[in-house]
């Protein structure tokens, strides 16, 4: 990369000529022939084009820079003559695989020719005429706009070219995991649910009595789509197993996710083939869910393809979403800002997000009720996902972990199947359907996170920085289809995971991923959420009990200020078990409800994730303002506290960190740049309050009216 400093590269570049471009911007040498850019292990360069302008969004061509638009087998980049100094701001999260102006070609979802019209390009389209820019719209939210109005014809045709052929690729081994060559050196902490060590580690944890692994699957024989260790009624032979699984689409027959104690689990089932009007093996696995259970209860079966949105319509829902926070110019955006609401309204993405909120919740009752749940979808790999998890999310504490949150997409996504190239779009195949179940079961998450200030470790920067990372083509985490897909990859390709977050971020930004709210254990009351017990913190440090107690009484008048929006939901009755004689029914039916966290799903309670979908958007975002602040003065909080904890034991004077400054971080905070380099020193000081859980940005957002 050029060391060649330069000025402030935001011009007008509307009515200026060639000549006047050269003497402004570049002076006597074209500096786009010294720029390069940084290439990975295995990167390597297709195509360039000089002299380009890269304009900021919504600005209509009114700010800009100038430098080498290029195109490699992982991304297209963007490098001027300041791009290492822009790199600097401490407060903006920064990825070691992608520059600021990087974008990785699976992230990349349209690309329209700028001109007299705009128009969209397509895969293999011809270019006859001449590429005057182009603007880019990816998967994420993110818009580039480009101009080739300097720059050579065929550069600009070429670049072009190389674009739509390398983002769209039809072949999954053009993705760059497999080209990428660096050296791995595994450091996640969670369990992958890749081999039946792990499988069988959960069923210990959980203590459900009536399940059993079984490696009936080892082959792949019985299902394509499903792991090679699973988890099935105790009583059922595996000959009985495959029989039953020539009737169920995709051989996903009923499988346990979850459980506990008490005997009651959660399962997963495809429908049955739709070819086959006899439903008698259907039947008969029901029959052996039910007598898994300690009292024979029914199981509760929920057919999710009634109410909750097929592929296709998810992808129509994130379509309308996506044209609403991508617009290409002011007048657009002023439009559609005028009538936000509405159009939210009729992407119908809201609503979906209240239906699977309802349903888990439907599910999670069901489950503290002591009965069976029966989870039943089409192939039982899409949105049988989301809701499986978001209900394991509601009744299990360990899942409301980092670590658990990560083990529970292994689980429940990565190992059970969930489409991830077809459904992201990585590779272009005819006759699939992308749809982003993924984001959708991120969004209703940060639902939870917004109602429940303290009751997930997960902060809303790292479920944003989660989906980015779901277009990067470097892990393998979200790149295949099934764990056989995975294993039979040829060439086989070093499986890298996206929980290895140190591949990608530095501390600092890591930091930010953990909620320093985080509560392990908290009653919910109606319209308000309280810390029950700090000291599960586990803070293995002197006066434990009196800066537990400060902290609780602190966080307590905290959580009163936040701009929380929880309905008015009654907390469950315990229902009345069929024999009181059992005593360890009776302890796992108050464990289980004890755990069990409850929110609304009404439309009403629900907010825009404004950080997820506005954060490209500079003209929404407050300056020094938003509700970041209140993030922020939460981090200060405990850094003060963790200060005061390690000076009761040296003795020293204790000093409290001024909330007031640090005023100068923005709303889309750490995704938009800022003022404040001290940041990272907060940051720091709060993170040692607990060894095991980081700390998080919580950056609260107003949708605009």
């Amino acid at each position: 990369m050029s060391d060649i400093k330069a000025g402030n590269h935001f011009k007008s570049y509307l009515d200026i000529d060639e000549d006047d471009f050269v003497d402004l911007e570049l002076g006597v040498n074209d500096v786009s022939h010294v720029l390069k850019p940084r290439l990975l292990a295995g990167e390597l360069t297709v195509a360039e084009a000089n002299s380009v302008l890269m304009f900021a969004p919504l600005t209509d061509g009114n700010k800009g820079k100038t430098g080498l638009l290029a195109v490699t087998n992982f991304k297209v980049t963007f490098i001027t003559s300041d791009t290492k100094e822009s790199n600097c701001d401490n407060t903006y999260q920064q990825n070691a695989l992608l520059g600021e102006n990087d974008i990785c070609l699976s992230n990349i979802d349209t690309i329209y020719t700028l001109g007299d019209k705009k128009r969209r390009l397509i895969r293999g389209q011809t270019i006859h005429s001449k590429v005057k820019g182009l603007f880019i719209v990816c998967k994420n939210m993110k818009t580039v706009s480009f101009s080739f109005k300097f720059t050579p014809i065929n550069e600009a045709k070429a670049i072009t070219l190389s674009i739509l052929h390398h983002a769209f690729p039809t072949v999954h081994t053009r993705l760059f995991a497999y080209d990428y060559n660096e050296p791995y050196y595994p450091q996640y902490n969670c369990a992958m649910f890749s081999n039946r060590a792990d499988w069988h580690n959960e069923l210990i944890r959980l203590e459900t009595p009536g399940w059993r692994c079984s490696s009936v699957n080892s082959s792949y024989d019985i299902s394509l789509t499903l792991p090679s260790t699973l988890i099935v009624p105790a009583n059922v032979l595996d000959s009985r197993l495959i029989e039953a699984a020539r009737h169920f689409r995709c051989g996903a027959i009923p499988i346990y996710v979850w459980g506990n104690r008490q005997g009651c689990a959660l399962v997963r089932m495809s429908d049955i083939h739709p070819t086959m009007s006899d439903r008698t093996q259907e039947n008969a696995m029901l029959e052996n869910v039910r007598s898994a259970h300690p009292q024979k209860k029914q199981p509760v079966v929920l057919d999710l393809t009634k109410d909750l949105p097929s592929a296709k319509e998810l992808y129509n829902s994130y379509l309308k979403l996506k044209d609403l926070c991508t617009p290409d110019s002011l007048r657009q955006f002023g439009i559609q800002d005028s009538k936000l609401l509405s159009l939210l309204d009729s992407s119908r993405w809201q609503n979906y997000v209240s239906m699977c909120l309802a349903i888990a919740s439907q599910a999670a009752d069901s489950l503290c009720s002591g009965s069976t749940v029966v989870l039943q979808e089409g192939d039982g790999r899409d949105i049988i996902c989301v809701i499986s998890s978001l209900t394991q999310i509601l009744v299990d504490p360990h899942y409301r972990t980092i670590n658990g949150f990560q083990s529970l997409i292994q689980k429940d996504w990565v190992a059970l199947g969930h489409p991830f190239c077809d459904r992201l779009g990585h590779v272009i195949v005819q006759d699939t359907i992308m749809a982003p179940y993924l984001l959708l079961f991120l969004d209703c998450v940060w639902q939870i996170t917004q109602q429940l200030p303290t009751a997930l470790e997960m902060s809303e920067t790292y479920l944003t920085t989660l989906w980015d990372s779901a277009h990067l083509t470097i892990f393998d985490t979200f790149i295949f289809n099934s764990e056989h897909q995975r294993r039979t990859s040829q060439p086989p390709l070093v499986l890298r995971s996206v929980w290895d977050w140190g591949e990608q971020y530095n501390e600092k930004d890591i930091a930010l991923f953990a909620n320093p709210l985080f509560t392990p254990k908290y009653i919910v009351q109606r319209n308000s959420v309280r810390p029950l017990d700090l000291q599960a913190m586990d803070m293995q440090k002197p006066n434990v009990n009196l800066i537990s107690k400060h902290l609780e009484m602190r966080l307590g008048s905290l959580s009163m200020l936040s701009p929380m929006k929880v309905g008015k939901i009654p907390p469950p009755v315990p229902p009345k078990p069929a024999n009181r004689d059992k005593k360890i029914i009776n302890n796992a039916m108050e464990k289980m409800l004890e755990n069990r966290i409850r929110i609304s799903h009404k439309l009403v309670n629900l907010e825009i994730w404004s950080q997820c979908y506005f954060r490209f958007m500079p003209i929404l975002e407050i300056k020094s303002g938003g509700k970041v602040q209140i993030d922020i003065q939460n981090r200060i909080l405990v850094g003060n506290i963790n200060e005061m904890y390690s000076t009761l034991a040296t003795g020293e004077t204790f000093k409290a960190e001024n909330g007031h400054n640090y005023s100068t971080v923005n709303s889309f905070f750490p995704f938009s740049k800022s003022d404040d380099s001290r940041l990272s020193d907060l940051i720091a000081l709060s993170t040692s309050l607990r060894e095991d859980v980081m700390c998080d940005s919580q950056s609260l957002l107003n949708a605009p009216d």
